[in-house]
């Protein structure tokens, strides 16, 4: 394998990392409540193709014509094949979609919560927030019955 190879392995395999254990999505989360699913991992695939195929489209004069191609090609079906899992929720369980949509949740009602403690927001927007509060909390907690049956 070619060390231009090896380097778009490096960058996909560490890529993937980053995207997975971001910490962006969960400023002010605690992450001992995250939980691993396929969906994560993804949208981390996902991404890590994007900008794999983005760094290598900018480099490409590394890269002799053949290999150039086959690469634009893997890169191209992973991006198609990581959108497909995603969009159809392949090999994803009750357990992980219920878990994703709890995180999902709870991000919500961290962003609401710091919104309105900013004061932010008219009287419409404080409306709404709240019922985003509401509804929020009303299905974590259903989330949290039907858990433990799973």
């Amino acid at each position: 394998m070619s060390s231009s190879s090896d380097k778009i392995l490096i960058l996909l395999f560490l890529t993937i990392l980053i995207n997975y254990y971001t910490p962006i999505p969960y400023v002010g989360f605690d992450f001992s409540r995250r939980h691993n699913v396929l969906n994560r991992l993804y949208l981390s695939i996902f991404s890590a193709f994007i900008i794999v195929l983005t760094d290598l489209l900018i480099h490409q004069g590394e890269f002799s014509g053949n290999l150039l191609a086959i690469w634009i090609l893997l890169l191209i079906l992973g991006i198609v094949v990581c959108y497909y899992f995603i969009a159809n929720q392949i090999f994803i369980s009750e357990k992980d979609y219920l878990l994703t949509m709890k995180e999902n949740h709870m991000m919500d009602l961290h962003i609401t919560n710091s919104i309105l403690k900013e004061n932010k927001l008219d009287t419409e927007g404080k409306i709404y927030s709240n019922k985003i509060i509401a509804n929020r909390n009303d299905e974590m907690w259903d989330i949290d019955t039907i858990l433990p049956k799973k």
